[in-house]
């Protein structure tokens, strides 16, 4: 019954066609909230950001490429020409960049909410200098150096914008329904060094670190008000899969635009939400959904604890 259930939620996107839900028109006026979105200077997550600061926030957008971040800020402003938008040049292939890139977030009084949008498709199996492929480096321990990073801030936000008015979302992807059993990470091969027809499922691994980030992230803080969610954007048309070898995939004719895994993201930002139910996983668009059963349990148990000392271990690493 299991297997069925985690082949329908696989296939969701594909078969089912979710409505939506929401769309831009349906953000609240988010005057006098700040925001970061990662991984911002195109696809998904410049649409996010777009939709945030046309409604009013005050939105930091991240990338490796300047030239890019300057002409998606061009693009918001010409839609809104007040818009408070700002980019920052952020490498999350070289962490030990990281710290000094966002330090202007660092210098806010607040930051209402994250959206760890930036991410990478399977490329190989190459080790990079860091001890990981470029995709885990990427997809989880990224993430987890920016967080770590701006956990005070969120601290300090939460103070006066009230308990669960500020919020972190983790994008993760249906793809975990393919990592590997008990609990969906190979502790013995994390760098798939042994493709063995594990290519897309290794990307799913990469981002069942996501479910567990906003799983262990929020019981870490699950006393004080902040809400972690993790979100799967659906089957969208992205320049994700960049890196990724091999011909145009045929998945492809099956994806929705750009904006609709922006309205995915964006949802859990201002729906009503509570800390306690912290770890919930979302697709689209805004349905709460199920987590592969044996990846849920680990998360809450020895490999959850495990993968959160790896997590902080790794990034700890360059954070002064």
């Amino acid at each position: 019954m299991d297997k069925l259930l985690d082949l329908r939620e696989l296939l969701r996107d594909f078969v089912f066609r979710p409505a939506i839900g929401v769309t831009e028109k349906d953000i609240p006026d988010l005057s006098g909230k700040t925001y970061l979105v990662t991984g911002a200077s195109s696809g998904i997550g410049f649409y996010s950001a777009k939709f945030l600061a046309v409604a009013g926030a005050k939105v930091y957008l991240t990338g490796r490429s300047l030239s890019k971040l300057e002409d998606c800020l061009e693009k918001i402003r010409e839609q809104q020409p007040c818009a408070d938008v700002h980019g920052l040049q952020v490498d999350y292939s070289s962490p030990e960049t990281i710290q000094k890139s966002i330090e202007p977030i660092v210098q806010e009084e607040k930051l209402n909410g994250i959206i760890h949008n930036a991410g990478m498709n399977h490329a190989d199996a190459t080790v990079t200098k860091y001890g990981y492929t470029e995709t885990l480096v990427v997809n989880a321990i990224g993430p987890q150096i920016v967080q770590r990073i701006l956990d005070p801030l969120l601290l300090k936000t939460v103070q006066t914008a009230g308990k669960d008015n500020v919020r972190v979302i983790w994008v993760a992807s249906s793809a975990h329904f393919l990592a590997p059993p008990c609990g969906g990470i190979d502790w013995d091969d994390l760098n798939n060094t042994d493709l063995g027809g594990r290519g897309y499922a290794y990307y799913g691994e990469t981002k069942t670190f996501s479910i567990y980030q906003a799983i262990l992230w929020g019981q870490k803080y699950l006393y004080d008000g902040i809400v972690s969610v993790a979100v799967h954007p659906g089957i969208i048309t992205s320049d994700i899969r960049r890196n990724a070898p091999g011909q145009k995939s045929p998945y492809e004719i099956f994806c929705r635009p750009t904006e609709y895994g922006a309205y995915a993201e964006i949802m859990p930002l201002f729906i009503k939400l509570s800390s306690a139910r912290n770890g919930t996983y979302f697709v689209p668009f805004g349905q709460r959904a199920r987590i592969r059963e044996d990846i849920e349990l680990a998360a809450y148990g020895p490999r959850g604890r495990k993968a959160w000392r790896w997590l902080q271990k790794e990034s700890g690493k360059y954070i002064q």
